[in-house]
């Protein structure tokens, strides 16, 4: 009876979880046109810009996010209560005197930067940039601490939590930008970055208060179990994920950066529409691949083998359908923009042609970069990545400036970054489920 609970509980987190998501990405979808028609295209790739850039910090707390999510995995295998209120406790106080330490440098550093200048745009944005880039920073150095309340929910196989965040956040965040535009007939662009940075604080901050007062009043953090011994735990283990977000973020959050400093802000929207589009199918995946990161985490755990090999199995049977989806999602594209932005923006089909490409090598990569996260070997995976972010700059350079390539060859760096990853994740799943317990594939 156990047994079919468990698998019930995690049929309907996948169940949730891909509801939330085809709402997200529906909400997604609209906020491009929408957003297009508060802003002018020079803006709105100043703000795809900036929220890039400054995403680079939602991962600033030190990997004990994703410590926290598999160390709460286990000790729920194993039973330890203790250690589950303790992990929890030592995370929420560790991660908020971070968050404390990054704005107090942020402000010192502040003080000497001009945010147009650094972002590479016209100065008469210098007084709104320079108003809502530190808004936003505080706002991202909060998320830091409240966000932790998802990696409890992903460590107890509540896979489908992030995604409905993530649905509540693109919903009102629609419902602000129709009131300003058409209830107030109100066009600000600072006031549409404090709207999207302020509301993802709100609905995470909900989420705190109503997890820690119902399902896990049990876990509700406190200082007197704050312990050196969990933090010592958990930033084991974080410290590598640590790296990886970094390295991750670097490799997938530049681009619009590089783009908008070598080719202006405007650039950034087509080359943004295309990315949006072609990963349509890569958030298809991630929806039915997040509850099975802390499965992966359990099943490691107690050994069972056989089951992540029948599991990998099936995944990738999946990850060749979405394969031809995205083929054919290319066929299909000069509609699909008609459709979606009509004439707007003007999305080159050699641009496509690469976003395919790259779409199709995180797609292919992903289940075993998730069996792989899920296991906690992650030292293998994190100097890949590591690498392929330090060869990224320059390898998108090159393409972009020196190649004569424009915005496709900051996709074509990207690629070229990501590819290895198709064979080497592979091999360390195998040597994983096939018994390897040394090397560096086993750290």
């Amino acid at each position: 009876m156990a047994i079919n609970l468990k698998i019930s509980k995690f049929g309907s987190q996948v169940l949730l979880n891909f509801g939330y998501k085809l709402g997200s990405v529906l909400f997604g979808l609209i906020l491009v046109p929408l957003s297009l028609r508060y802003l002018d295209s020079e803006e709105y790739g100043i703000w795809l810009t900036i929220s890039s850039v400054l995403s680079w910090f939602t991962f600033f707390d030190l990997g004990l996010g994703q410590g926290l999510r598999n160390k709460y995995a286990e000790a729920k295998a194993l039973g330890n209560s203790d250690d589950l209120r303790g992990y929890v406790s030592t995370a929420y106080f560790t991660v908020l005197v971070v968050s404390f330490v990054l704005i107090i440098l942020f402000f010192i550093v502040n003080n000497f930067v001009d945010w147009s200048v650094v972002i590479g745009v016209s100065v008469k944005y210098k007084n709104e940039l320079n108003i809502l880039v530190p808004l936003l920073f505080v706002f991202l150095c909060f998320q830091l601490f409240l966000k932790l309340i998802t990696s409890i929910y992903l460590g107890d196989q509540m896979g489908s939590v992030p995604n409905a965040i993530n649905f509540f956040i693109q919903l009102f965040t629609i419902l602000g930008i129709i009131i300003l535009v058409y209830g107030l007939n109100y066009s600000n662009f600072l006031a549409f970055g404090i709207l999207f940075g302020l509301i993802p604080l709100l609905v995470l901050f909900v989420l705190n208060v109503f997890g820690f007062i119902t399902k896990y009043k049990g876990v509700l953090p406190s200082l007197k179990y704050w312990d050196k011994k969990y933090l010592e735990d958990i930033f084991g283990l974080g410290a590598k994920f640590f790296v990886l977000q970094i390295s991750v973020l670097v490799l997938f959050t530049t681009d619009n950066f590089i783009i908008t400093r070598l080719f202006g802000a405007s650039n950034v929207v087509a080359y943004n529409i295309s990315f949006k589009y072609f990963g349509l199918l890569s958030q298809v995946q991630l929806v039915l691949l997040t509850p099975y990161w802390s499965r992966f985490t359990t099943a490691f755990v107690t050994e069972d083998f056989q089951w992540i090999k029948a599991t990998m199995n099936r995944l990738m049977v999946l990850t060749i359908f979405l394969i031809i989806g995205v083929g054919f999602m290319y066929l299909i594209a000069p509609m699909v923009y008609k459709l979606w932005i009509g004439k707007t923006v003007e999305v080159p089909r050699n641009l496509d042609l690469l976003m395919m490409v790259y779409a199709i090598i995180i797609i292919f990569y992903a289940p075993y970069n998730y069996f792989i996260n899920g296991t906690g070997k992650v030292v293998f995976h994190m100097w890949a990545f590591l690498v392929s972010a330090i060869l990224n700059i320059p390898l998108s350079v090159f393409f972009a400036k020196y190649m004569g390539m424009g915005v496709n060859g900051v996709v074509l760096g990207t690629i070229l970054s990501l590819f290895p990853y198709v064979f080497l994740f592979p091999i360390q799943y195998k040597y994983l489920v096939t018994g390897g317990n040394n090397g560096i594939f086993y750290k």
